[in-house]
Order: structure tokens, then C-alpha cells, then sequence
């Protein structure tokens, strides 16, 4: 029975530290000319990095560790 119980804590302890890790954190934005918040800010992400395509800007999401920025 103990060894069972070991077993799903390690489990559950494996399980929190994925979805930190993994949990979308805002890295960066960027902009055109015709948004009014033209600025850009750009990330490296180990991990996938989503930015949605649409007119104006958007904020990129990092689906990981983001590491540095740049602007």
C-alpha cells in the first residue's frame, strides 16, 4: 500500500511541475503602423512561442520558459 501512495504523489508532484512549466505566459508584443501601440518587444522561449496572426499587433505567448528579451 505504501509503495502505491509513493507512487501518485510522485505522480502528482511530476504533474504540478509540467504545468508550471507549460502554463502560457505573456513574453512580448508587437505592432504595425496602423495600431497605436507600435511597439516591439520580442522573446526567446525554450518551449512553443505563439503569436496569432492579426491585423494591427498581438502579445506572443510562450508555452515554456521564456529566457531573454529584446526590443
Amino acid at each position: 500500500m505504501k509503495k502505491n501512495k509513493r507512487k501518485w504523489i510522485w505522480i502528482l508532484i511530476v504533474m504540478i511541475i509540467l504545468i508550471v512549466i507549460f502554463f502560457p505566459k505573456e513574453c512580448g508584443n508587437w505592432g504595425t503602423a496602423i495600431h497605436p501601440d507600435a511597439k516591439y518587444k520580442e522573446c526567446t522561449c525554450i518551449g512553443i512561442k505563439y503569436s496569432p496572426i492579426v491585423a494591427g499587433g498581438a502579445h506572443i505567448t510562450c508555452f515554456g520558459i521564456p529566457i531573454s528579451y529584446s526590443c
